[in-house]
């Protein structure tokens, strides 16, 4: 069992990117005209809809976890490469300028919390994380 530095940390990274992925995820679910007015038309309304449902899954378990101090190895890296697959598809659509290029922002987001959570579990060894 492989334990990590700095446990706080990794926990409010969890916490804030948790209520990314949420914030992200309900803003289609809730209001698709808005949503729609900021990224632009959709066609496949129920795609980005089901798409903001798993995001909100994904966060709520993230909190869960982390509320119960049972953040484990597996949900780090579900969201680690759940954020790893938005901003690749974001990037590569939203720079060929197949999609708005708002979702480059979402991407940058993205990538920055997976450069997060990377340098987070690469420090030395410490308490409290298991894997």
């Amino acid at each position: 069992m492989k334990t990590y530095k700095h446990p706080h940390l990794l926990y409010a990274l969890g916490f804030i990117h948790a209520l990314y992925f949420m914030v992200i995820g309900i803003w289609p679910v809730v209001d698709m005209n808005s949503f729609m007015f900021f990224t632009g038309a959709k066609t496949d309304i129920w795609m980005a809809k089901a798409l903001g449902l798993l995001m909100i899954i994904i966060g709520l378990l993230l909190i869960s976890a982390i509320i119960r101090n049972k953040l484990i190895m597996e949900l780090i890296l579900l969201i680690i490469f759940s954020a790893l697959a938005l901003a690749g598809v974001e990037f590569y659509y939203g720079w060929n300028d197949m999609i708005s290029e708002i979702y480059l922002l979402d991407a940058a987001a993205e990538f920055f919390f997976i450069l997060c959570w990377i340098l987070l579990l690469l420090t030395k060894p410490g308490k409290n994380i298991q894997s």
